[in-house]
């Protein structure tokens, strides 16, 4: 009856030194998603800020190239923040822990992870989420983009403004930019 119980209490103890250890290794993941999202802020606001200059400013080409550099420099280090490891396993990519969550395309990026967030136990009956997926940090899937509208029009010289939006041409508030 006492080995019984002294079995029994040293499943208990093991359970919990391992439940323990989980809440860390969650702690832990979860600590280096949000110095992630922090990072990402700060990529955010100086691109925020190379944009808010340019708008308000006059630059001349090179200042202008060198801009776009930035802003490119930005874009690809806000990738690989997202595409962060946490050990040997990619922190937002969802379930699809060993796949490169965002892959860049031309320049476009792809997300190849999932929804579903990492889960441990961290009590017996008791599972916790011990991640953030890339659709919830970033909105990573979207739904499909539809309409009806031609966002590259095949415009001529000869093209009349009352021609434009199906006739009715450009109304009071519309503009038109010539590049």
């Amino acid at each position: 009856m006492a080995a019984t119980r002294a079995i029994t209490l040293e499943r208990i103890l093991e359970d919990n030194r391992q439940f323990r250890d989980n809440i860390d290794l969650g702690n832990g993941r979860l600590a280096l998603s949000e110095d992630s999202l922090a990072g990402l802020n700060d990529l955010s606001n100086r691109a925020r800020q190379i944009l808010l200059r340019h708008t308000q400013s006059t630059f001349d080409a090179q200042t202008q190239a060198l801009a776009a550099i930035e802003v490119d420099q930005i874009f690809q280090e806000a990738v690989s923040i997202a595409n962060r490891k946490f050990g040997e396993e990619f922190l937002f990519a969802g379930q699809n822990v060993d796949e490169r969550p965002f892959q860049t395309v031309g320049s476009f990026v792809t997300y190849t992870g999932n929804d579903v967030a990492r889960t441990t136990r961290i009590a017996s009956g008791t599972v916790a989420e011990v991640s953030i997926t890339g659709v919830e940090a970033f909105g990573a899937l979207t739904a499909q983009v539809l309409g009806d509208v031609d966002l590259d029009p095949n415009l001529a010289g000869s093209t009349k403004l009352a021609d434009l939006n199906d006739g009715r041409g450009v109304g009071a508030h519309g503009a038109v930019a010539a590049w």
